[in-house]
């Protein structure tokens, strides 16, 4: 049975990681896909678990903000299937950089509560594509200090 379930998971989360991926995308592209995939799928898992504690803690704005989170990144792994991947990776910096923001005025800046999300942060980081200039990370790193 234990087998069973673990394959069942591996298998969900390997055919989500690769949503969007295409036969003639070049080997640095399908990297880049699975690690947004990933990224988003991980994203996801994490605020479902927080959406169990904020439930429990009868914070409900606090899961509503959750719950919205989780809608929004799947919608960017829905985007990355129908090969929008500019779409995908600017609604996954908008939803991390809301959704901190968000839950700061939901719960409030003293909790920290927005201090889980730094490893979202820094995966920004590896999302945002730079070739020659350096202008998409500067914009997505404005808006994430505007926003916390």
């Amino acid at each position: 049975m234990r087998k069973l379930t673990a394959g069942l998971l591996h298998t969900i989360w390997h055919s989500i990681s690769c949503a969007g991926i295409a036969p003639a995308m070049s080997d640095n592209e399908r990297r880049a896909v699975m690690l947004m995939n990933r990224i988003l799928l991980s994203a996801t898992l994490v605020n479902f678990a927080m959406l169990v504690i904020y439930f429990s803690a009868a914070l409900y704005l606090s899961a509503f903000v959750n719950v919205a989170a989780c809608f929004l990144f799947f919608l960017a792994i829905w985007f990355n299937h129908w090969h929008l991947y500019k779409s995908a990776r600017a609604l996954f910096v908008l939803t991390v950089n809301l959704f901190i923001a968000g839950l700061s005025v939901m719960e409030g800046a003293r909790t920290g509560a927005y201090m889980y999300y730094f490893p979202a942060l820094i995966a920004m980081a590896f999302l945002v594509r730079v070739y020659t200039s350096y202008r998409e990370l500067i914009v997505t790193y404005i808006f994430t200090i505007l926003c916390i």
